[in-house]
């Protein structure tokens, strides 16, 4: 809330040199953090750095940078405990990133008042109009008010970290071979002609059209009708829904809606707008989703695989990729203290493991528990339940638990208390309706909430577990020649030195696993990590 009342702050104005010497001699070298507010939405405009101290008694520092180098800032932050401090810290991060200045900690207050309402299912309020401190203070108070305050703390922590990690990706891009996207695209659409920048897609065009008698539909969204007329019915335009049929236009059609969603996504217009100089330039967004997972512009999270070999190092780097295997199964596993899918998972493959304790393959084993998470309920995957619900049993009774509470409008909440928000104004009304009173529509999204809620915890604990895995990995890698080229929900893709890749590999599994005793405590369970190299993303090295 913003406090009308509230005498202005004193502000004083320094060089930056004199600045840099306050900060020096007013900011430890050891011990915990100093919480220091900073304000840099000023640099662009009139070239102004503000430092609010959290002490409302005491000025804030003001100083005009326009003819210094901020990346003295950098210099300083690197030889001192300093947590700054700022309502935005990914807008604040990314701006001081693209003058070459890497903060080392850091502490979102916009990110802590959103988990806080989140917590209480409360739309999130006003800043206290621009004083930092304040808002620091207040987001402390109401952390500390909460039944989950020592989780919440860490998961501020690991959010605000995120932020500096996704405020460096915004501000160094990623490399990108452009070259090798147009050979790519030629290669999969035909070279662009005086007709047309994508002559494949005309070409199955044709096909489709001659396939359902010389009429045309729109692919994209009239597939429906266009199966109707051959007296087929089609629920809808994606493959998934037409794919199964034994239909001439099936195979070309199929290929136009791959080939014009490569097009429309990562085509031509989108390279003249997210890529220059060598660099694709996606916008991340941390903690963006109600899971907790990173949300991009400019296909950051969605890059097809056809083109990942466009993102490619120079001669004399490695892309070191890691994923973690298998994640929200092992996740769920914990979570339920589950002792046999545990035992299963430590075994190694998950999926095979399971596959062998139920009789089935290792696909129909990854359906089975993929169905359990998800909460399917076709006849199919009820029956395909049944001996899994009998081996794991406990699983079964915590995702049953999780629906449950979501079905009742109860809170959902991960390993450190992010919470499910409410669901729409329809669905709470449903809820709130008795049983036997419901539509028919009703009914359908009370069970639509309970899915939700049933896969909530551990979709959301995942995050938290890649996020603090990918904090601690920024930390190590802050002083060696490697740097975070992309992070895509489970895989971290790293921009390494040749002769550091061994050094790396190393840091990357030991992050995993102090990520995962960050979220879930010390030895809480064994993450296997998939690595490979290469000199591009798409390409392994043998």
């Amino acid at each position: 809330m913003v406090d009308l009342d509230a005498p202005a702050r004193p502000v004083r104005t320094l060089s930056w040199p004199e600045l840099l010497d306050h900060l020096r001699a007013n900011t430890p070298t050891a011990g915990a953090p100093q919480a220091l507010g900073l304000d840099v939405s000023g640099l662009a405009e009139d070239g102004q750095i503000r430092v609010v101290p959290m002490d409302r008694a005491m000025p804030v520092l003001v100083a005009d940078i326009t003819d210094a180098d901020p990346r003295e800032l950098g210099a300083l932050d690197s030889s001192r405990r300093i947590r700054w401090v700022a309502a935005d810290l990914l807008a604040t991060a990314t701006t001081l990133a693209r003058a070459g200045v890497r903060l080392r900690r850091g502490y979102c207050v916009t990110s802590a008042r959103r988990l806080v309402d989140g917590y209480h299912r409360a739309d999130s309020g006003q800043l206290n109009g621009g004083d930092v401190s304040e808002d620091y203070r207040q987001a402390q108070l109401s952390l500390r008010a909460t039944t989950h305050a020592s989780s919440l703390d860490r998961l501020v922590d690991i959010d605000s970290a995120n932020a500096l990690a996704a405020a460096d990706l915004n501000a160094d891009g990623i490399p990108w071979d452009a070259a090798r996207h147009h050979e790519v695209l030629a290669a999969l659409l035909g070279e662009p002609t005086e007709s047309g920048c994508y002559p494949r897609l005309s070409e199955l065009d044709e096909q489709i059209t001659a396939a359902f008698g010389g009429a045309r539909f729109r692919w994209r969204t009239e597939v429906p009708e266009a199966f109707d007329g051959e007296g087929l019915q089609v629920r809808g335009s994606r493959v998934s829904d037409f794919e199964h049929l034994a239909h001439p236009a099936v195979p070309p059609l199929t290929s136009w809606r791959h080939l014009d969603i490569l097009a429309n996504r990562f085509g031509y217009e989108w390279a003249a707008r997210w890529t220059h100089d060598g660099r694709w330039w996606p916008v991340f967004h941390p903690a963006a989703t109600s899971t907790g997972r990173w949300t991009a512009e400019g296909g950051g999270l969605t890059l097809p695989h056809s083109l990942r070999r466009c993102v490619r190092v120079q001669a004399g780097r490695r892309l070191v990729i890691a994923d973690i295997s298998q994640l929200e199964p092992r996740i769920l596993a914990y979570l339920a203290g589950d002792r046999t899918l545990l035992g299963l998972a430590e075994r190694g493959d998950l999926y095979a493991e399971l596959g062998n304790r139920l009789g089935v393959d290792r696909a129909m084993a990854k359906t089975i528990l993929l169905a359990a998470l998800n909460g399917r309920r076709s006849v199919k995957a009820r029956e395909a339940l049944r001996p899994f619900t009998s081996a794991c049993s406990d699983t079964m009774d915590l995702l049953a638990e999780y629906e449950q509470r979501a079905r009742h409008g109860a809170t959902v909440r991960t390993e450190l208390g992010r919470t499910m928000p409410l669901p729409d104004v329809p669905t709470v009304a449903a809820i709130e309706t008795a049983s036997v009173r419901r539509t028919a529509e009703q009914r359908s999204l009370v069970a639509r909430a309970g899915r939700r809620g049933r896969s909530f915890p551990v979709q959301g604990t995942a995050a938290e577990v890649c996020c603090a895995t990918l904090a601690i990995l920024r930390t190590q890698l802050r002083d060696r020649d490697a740097r975070l080229a992309a992070f895509l929900h489970d895989e971290f893709v790293l921009d390494v030195a040749e002769d550091s890749v061994e050094e790396v590999t190393l840091l990357l599994r030991q992050a995993v696993h102090l990520g995962a005793a960050w979220v879930l405590g010390l030895e809480a369970l064994s993450l296997p990590l998939s690595i490979r190299t290469g000199s591009d993303w798409g390409v392994r090295e043998p």
